[in-house]
C-alpha cells in the first residue's frame, strides 16, 4: 500500500507538466433579450452560478445578437465569442457579417474571438466555411491595433451524426501554429499570439472576473475590472509583457513536442505523455 502510493507520487513528480482543468460554459444566444442573463443586473444567486465557471463563451446566432454582445456596456459575464461557421445558411457560413466596429468594441472590453476547428476536421463539407470565417475575422481585425484583437483556435464541437470523435479531433499546438500560418493566412506574429498570449489572456480574464478582489465597475465607457490592490494578478498591459509571455509559452511547448517526438521514435511514449494534452498526429 505505502510503496504503491510512494511510486505514484514519484511518477507525478517526474512529470513537469501540470494540466489545469477549467470549467467552461458554452451558450447559444438566438434572441437579443436573452443577453440580459449575462449582465451585471442579475440577482445574486444567478451571478454565483455564472461565477462558478472559469470561462463563459457566447455563440451568437444573428448579427443583432453579435452587435449587442460586442457593444453592450453591461455584458460582464462573457469572456469569449465563438464564431460558429456551421450555424449560417446551408450550415456552411457564419450567421452574420463580421465588422471592424464589432471587433474593436469587443476587443476594448477584453473579449476574445474563438475559431473552432473540430467541425471542419470531422466534416469535409465544413472546411471551406472554416477558412472563410477565419479570413473574415482577419479582414475585420486589420484596422484594430490598440489593443490588438484576441483570437483563439480550439477544437470546439467533436460530434458528427451522434458520434463523439474525441481525441482524434485534437491537434498539437505546433500543428495549429502551422495551420494558422499556411492554411488560414495569419501572419507569423498573429499565429504565435493565437497559441500563446491570447489564450493566456482569455484564461486570465476569467480568473479576474471570478476573483473576489475584482469587481465590475461602470466607468462611463462600459464595465471594467477594478482590482483591489497592486498585488493582484493583472493582464499584460504592454507589448513587452505580451512578447515575454509568448516566449515562455513557445519554449515550453517546443521542448515538450521535441521530447514527445524523441520518445515516439524510441517507442517510449507512455499514457501519461498522451494525457498531457499533446497529440502528434
Amino acid at each position: 500500500g505505502d510503496d504503491s502510493m510512494e511510486s505514484k507520487k514519484r511518477k507525478l513528480n517526474e512529470n513537469p507538466i501540470r494540466a489545469e482543468i477549467l470549467k467552461r460554459l458554452n451558450v447559444i444566444i438566438e434572441q437579443e433579450s436573452d443577453l440580459a442573463n449575462f449582465t451585471t443586473s442579475l440577482p445574486t444567486n444567478s451571478k454565483e452560478v455564472l461565477q462558478s465557471y472559469d470561462l463563459i463563451a457566447i455563440s451568437p446566432r444573428s448579427e443583432t445578437v453579435l452587435c449587442a454582445v460586442c457593444n453592450s456596456k453591461n455584458m460582464f459575464y462573457s469572456d469569449i465569442i465563438t464564431l460558429d461557421y456551421t450555424a449560417g445558411r446551408g450550415g456552411v457560413q457564419l450567421p452574420y457579417r463580421l465588422k471592424p466596429t464589432y471587433i474593436a468594441a469587443a476587443t476594448s472590453r477584453g473579449i476574445a474571438f474563438e475559431l473552432p476547428y473540430g467541425p471542419a476536421l470531422i466534416d469535409p463539407s465544413k472546411r471551406k466555411a472554416f477558412v472563410q470565417a477565419a479570413r473574415q475575422l482577419l479582414t475585420a481585425s486589420m484596422g484594430v491595433k490598440k489593443p490588438l484583437p484576441r483570437i483563439i483556435v480550439s477544437s470546439g464541437g467533436r460530434e458528427l451524426d451522434g458520434r463523439d470523435h474525441g481525441a482524434m479531433v485534437l491537434r498539437s499546438p505546433g500543428d495549429i501554429l502551422n495551420f494558422c500560418k499556411v492554411v488560414l493566412g495569419f501572419e507569423d506574429s498573429v499565429s504565435r499570439r493565437v497559441m500563446s498570449s491570447d489564450a493566456q489572456l482569455v484564461v486570465q480574464r476569467g480568473k479576474n472576473r471570478k476573483s473576489s478582489a475584482c469587481i465590475p465597475v461602470d466607468a462611463g465607457e462600459g464595465v471594467i475590472f477594478q482590482l483591489a490592490s497592486e498585488n493582484d494578478v493583472v493582464e499584460p498591459t504592454n507589448e513587452r509583457e505580451q512578447l515575454d509571455a509568448e516566449s515562455i509559452f513557445e519554449k515550453e511547448t517546443s521542448n515538450k513536442v521535441v521530447n514527445l517526438r524523441e520518445k515516439r521514435i524510441k517507442g517510449e511514449e507512455s499514457n501519461s505523455d498522451k494525457e498531457d494534452g499533446f497529440l502528434l498526429l
